[in-house]
C-alpha cells in the first residue's frame, strides 16, 4: 500500500531510549499509559500484554508496538518463570501530526532478527548507556526497517492525502471552526520556499 509506505517514509521513528531486561516471576506492570510509543521485543520466555479490548500472549520473536497514550499492562503469564526482552521508547523524528505506530492494525507482530543481530542489539544498548548516540541510531534503523516491512505486509493503515500532508491539517486548524451557512468553503494552500523558511499561505472563499 503506497499510502502506508508514505506514512512510514515521511515520519521516521526517533528512539528516545532503549534497554535490555531479564524479569522473573512474579513480575507484572500494572495498567498505565505513556506519552510516547512503547515497543517491546521478546527474546526468551513468554509475556502477556493486556489492553482494554484484548489480551495477547507473546513468544520469542514476537513484539508489541503501542502508540501514545494507549492504556496497557504487561508481565509474566501464569506458569512462566522469566522473560528476556528489549524495550524502546520512541516518537516520530520530526514535528508531525502523523505517528505510524498509531496506524498499526494490530499491536502484536513478528520481528526478524538475523543471525548474530541479537548480540549486536545488546551491544548497541551498552553503547547508549555509556553515553554514545550510535546505539540509538542503530536501533532507529532496526525499528524503521520493521515498520517498512509491516507496511509492505499491509499491517499499517494508509492515510488520505490530507492526512499525509501536515501543512493541510495545520491550515485547517489555523482557520478554526467555520460557521458559514453558504454551501461550503474552498481552501487553497501555497508553499513558498526560500533559503531558510517554508511558508504555507491559506485562503478561504465561499463557494456558491
Amino acid at each position: 500500500d503506497r499510502g502506508a509506505l508514505e506514512v512510514v517514509a515521511e515520519n521516521p521513528m526517533r528512539v528516545l531510549s532503549c534497554s535490555y531486561w531479564e524479569n522473573y516471576d512474579p513480575w507484572f506492570v500494572t495498567r498505565r499509559r505513556l506519552m510516547d510509543n512503547f515497543c517491546l521485543f521478546v527474546l526468551e520466555g513468554s509475556l502477556k500484554l493486556c489492553l482494554d479490548h484484548a489480551e495477547y500472549l507473546l513468544h520469542p520473536g514476537d513484539c508489541f508496538l503501542l502508540g501514545t497514550e494507549v492504556f496497557h499492562a504487561f508481565g509474566l503469564p501464569e506458569g512462566e518463570n522469566q522473560v528476556k526482552h528489549f524495550i524502546l521508547h520512541t516518537l516520530p523524528g520530526r514535528f508531525s501530526l502523523e505517528n505510524p505506530v498509531d496506524r498499526l492494525k494490530s499491536p502484536c507482530h513478528r520481528f526478524p532478527i538475523e543471525a548474530g543481530e541479537k548480540e549486536n542489539l545488546k551491544r548497541m544498548i551498552g553503547e547508549t548507556q555509556s553515553g554514545e548516540s550510535v546505539g540509538l541510531r542503530y536501533w532507529e534503523l532496526f525499528l524503521n526497517r520493521l515498520l517498512f516491512d509491516l507496511a509492505l505486509r499491509g499491517e499499517i493503515a494508509s492515510a488520505t492525502l490530507g492526512e499525509r500532508n501536515p501543512r493541510f491539517i495545520a491550515a485547517l486548524r489555523f482557520l478554526g471552526p467555520i460557521s458559514e451557512t453558504r454551501s461550503g468553503w474552498g481552501i487553497s494552500l501555497r508553499r513558498r520556499e526560500s533559503e531558510r523558511c517554508d511558508v504555507v499561505s491559506c485562503s478561504a472563499a465561499v463557494l456558491d
